[in-house]
């Protein structure tokens, strides 16, 4: 398969065959930690370094890859919990500063995960998809840039 450029929000990087018995081996060729999981989710998964390799001999499943990026500093904490699966978020502050379309880094560390804005009005953030994590008031919602370069080779055999 191609090189397939991995940034912020996720990227699906294996689509699995929809017959026989596929496994899949992906390797970061780019220069930026990427991590790997089923959800689309931010930072959470596996962790693949530069010029590592995982294989999975059962790939079922997709797989996304979402590179490790890097908040701006611009940031807004949200002003309620919310659960997995919402699209709409009130923030503690306007949300013009984080701008229409571009992508944000909802939470911090294992609860991060990645987000493009679809629209703001005043202080609530409508996101193009849902979150798939859990969030505490109070959660930093930040401006990211993905780290240039990463990029994952997939390679998919069909038994």
């Amino acid at each position: 398969m191609p090189r397939i450029p991995v940034s912020a929000p996720a990227t699906q990087i294996y689509f699995p065959a929809a017959y026989g018995h596929p496994s899949v081996s992906i390797t970061n060729i780019g220069a930026a930690n990427i991590f790997v999981n089923n959800s689309g989710a931010g930072t959470v998964g596996l962790l693949l370094q530069p010029n590592d390799q995982m294989t999975f001999p059962h790939g079922v499943y997709p797989i996304y890859g979402v590179a490790a990026g890097v908040t701006t500093g611009t940031s807004i904490t949200t002003n309620a919990a919310y659960g997995a699966g919402q699209g709409t978020f009130v923030l503690s502050a306007t949300g013009t500063a984080l701008g229409t379309g571009a992508t944000v880094q909802l939470g911090t560390a294992n609860s991060a995960e990645f987000l493009t804005i679809a629209t703001i009005a005043t202080s609530t953030v409508t996101t193009v998809g849902l979150s798939v994590l859990d969030h505490a008031s109070g959660a930093p919602m930040a401006l990211v840039t993905a780290v240039a370069g990463s990029s994952v080779h997939v390679e998919q055999v069909t038994g």
